[in-house]
């Protein structure tokens, strides 16, 4: 029997800095074997010293931290170099809910273009294609993926 999650129940929230720890574990546990795969090692303090907190939203789910999103406007295309969610959480509609509303917030601040790279044989293609996001090129390690917001 599937859990059904209240999505009224979700908070998105700024980053502090106090969050870096739940950002460094939750990316950790869910990309260190891709990250160990294409670069050797994880680096826990390289890692957090590139945290951007002015990119990023923390979701939360009944005062919990369950996710975060990590999204930049440069010029006039949307970045999104995050979208990460507890395994516990996954497949329950909340990543797809947090794509959305923050596809929204980009189209309604005028950005038309929204760009992201997933690690290659990562599973997270399959979701992004499942809302319109199309393979643009590729480097060594991943595919570079666009979405047309207009």
């Amino acid at each position: 029997m599937q859990i059904i999650f209240d999505l009224s129940s979700i908070n998105i929230r700024n980053c502090r800095k106090n969050d870096y720890e739940f950002i460094h574990n939750l990316s950790r546990e869910n990309m260190e074997n891709y990250v160990k795969k294409f670069w050797g090692s994880w680096d826990k303090e390289k890692f957090i010293s590139k945290i951007k907190k002015n990119n990023i939203k923390i979701i939360e789910y009944n005062s919990e931290s369950i996710g975060f999103l990590d999204l930049e406007i440069i010029d006039n295309l949307a970045y999104l170099h995050n979208l990460q969610i507890k395994k516990s959480f996954q497949d329950k509609k909340i990543g797809r809910y947090v794509l959305l509303s923050a596809e929204q917030d980009i189209k309604n601040s005028g950005i038309k273009k929204i760009r992201l790279q997933v690690f290659k044989g990562n599973p997270a293609k399959i979701f992004y294609e499942k809302f319109g996001y199309v393979a643009t090129g590729d480097s060594e390690n991943s595919l570079i993926m666009e979405k047309d917001l207009d």
